[in-house]
């Protein structure tokens, strides 16, 4: 091909198309101008792309470990809960706590709490600290672990006492009111079978619900829930009382949700 027939067909090509402020390619033949088709989804299938990416999960990145965080245990001391007279258990409740621990940074905060009964005085165990040189966390983690391991003990001997009742949400809730994660990344760690046996409802009962609570964690990063089901020995039980308590956190507003029987 000579270079004048070259040049005719590069231009025939141009006076065909000619690209548009708009990025589109438009014609110059056959009268007024018309964009290169392009495929317009229907209304159903835009919905139907809404809906997919609506439905993707929300991946929540973790803690950094190295930064300040808040940590809230609350141990349950109802006398359906193992943890209050089972040493075994007692002992396995301890080391995973101490493991919580012992990664805290400076700053961190800690709270323990007993619950049970809605009866204020009859849960007078609270410890507060900040991770400091002066209260480090391994020698925290240590203690924990040491007070823990011995909750069966101390119910045997009369020094703490176990309660008839199981009230998880109204703990949840006072701990709620004073409690702005927003200003630490927050877990409540709970240490409960998970069974609800309040004037709220009593979750030992297979059509029972919990209530759907308001937004009182918003921004709060995890509530754990170890020990859920122990005790029951049905593995349906476990699984329907945790996808409860599952859709109870996420209602609240924490960005994630952890429940296990055993670990």
């Amino acid at each position: 091909m000579n270079k004048l027939l070259a040049t005719a067909l590069l231009g025939a090509v141009i006076a065909f198309f000619v690209f548009d402020g708009d990025k589109k390619f438009t014609t110059l033949v056959g009268g007024p101008s018309a964009s290169v088709a392009t495929s317009t989804p229907t209304p159903a299938a835009a919905a139907s792309t809404s809906k997919k990416k609506s439905s993707k999960k929300t991946v929540v990145p973790p803690l950094d470990v190295g930064a300040p965080r808040r940590v809230i245990v609350g141990l349950d001391f109802s006398s359906s809960n193992p943890l209050v007279i089972d040493p075994s258990y007692a002992r396995k409740v301890g080391a995973r706590v101490r493991d919580e621990f012992e990664t805290l940074a400076f700053r961190s905060e800690v709270r323990i709490r007993t619950f049970g009964a809605y009866d204020s005085s009859s849960n007078p165990f609270a410890f507060d600290a900040v991770i400091s040189t002066k209260q480090r966390p391994e020698v925290l983690a240590r203690d924990m672990e040491t007070f823990i391991s011995n909750i069966p003990s101390l119910v045997q001997q009369g020094k703490m006492e176990t309660q008839p009742y199981t009230n998880i949400l109204a703990f949840l809730e006072e701990m709620a009111i004073e409690l702005d994660c927003s200003t630490l990344p927050t877990q409540i760690i709970l240490v409960t079978d998970g069974v609800e046996d309040s004037e709220y409802v009593r979750l030992k009962y297979r059509d029972a619900k919990l209530p759907r609570p308001k937004k009182i964690f918003s921004g709060c990063y995890e509530l754990q829930m170890l020990g859920v089901g122990r005790g029951i020995d049905s593995v349906t039980e476990t699984a329907r009382i945790r996808k409860e308590w599952k859709t109870w956190a996420k209602r609240a507003g924490f960005k994630k949700f952890k429940a296990v029987n055993d670990w």
